[in-house]
């Protein structure tokens, strides 16, 4: 997992091929005129979905996993708190892997817990477990999905 700043994207366009094109494209797109979506870059190899998130409790939300998919996560407007644990340590399964979404659900305690302001991004590889979207508001939001 990574935490930072998008001021320093360019610490990171090394570890992906497909970095360098995400980051540009968050930085570079005015997203408050933009439409809620999916946007793009590579196909199915890289592109960004833009949505309204709305926040859950630290006991309802979900941690998830993904196995063909690195996640950059980024908050927009707002700040939202997520969890994080490594995989292995997960052993509440509440919806087993789907191939087609890409995501397995899973109902433990988190392990850490921590914010991410606007501006900010976190990197999650599949070795990390995330519970994102705690919060009690709306915000809108960023995930970028970089296949492996």
């Amino acid at each position: 997992m990574v935490l930072d700043s998008l001021e320093n994207y360019h610490k990171y366009i090394l570890l992906h091929p497909s970095f360098q094109k995400v980051f540009q494209f968050v930085i570079n797109t005015d997203w408050s005129t933009m439409e809620y979506g999916r946007y793009e870059l590579d196909s199915d190899k890289c592109f960004v979905n833009y949505f309204s998130q709305k926040g859950s409790s630290e006991r309802d939300a979900l941690f998830e996993t993904h196995q063909k998919y690195i996640d950059i996560q980024i908050p927009l407007g707002s700040k939202e708190s997520m969890g994080w644990a490594p995989k292995e340590a997960m052993k509440q399964i509440c919806s087993l892997y789907s191939d087609s979404k890409d995501v397995e659900f899973y109902s433990d305690a988190h392990k850490y817990l921590f914010d991410v302001a606007p501006r900010q991004f976190v990197i999650f590889w599949p070795e990390d477990a995330h519970k994102p979207s705690i919060g009690d508001a709306s915000w809108d939001k960023l995930v970028a999905k970089v296949r492996l």
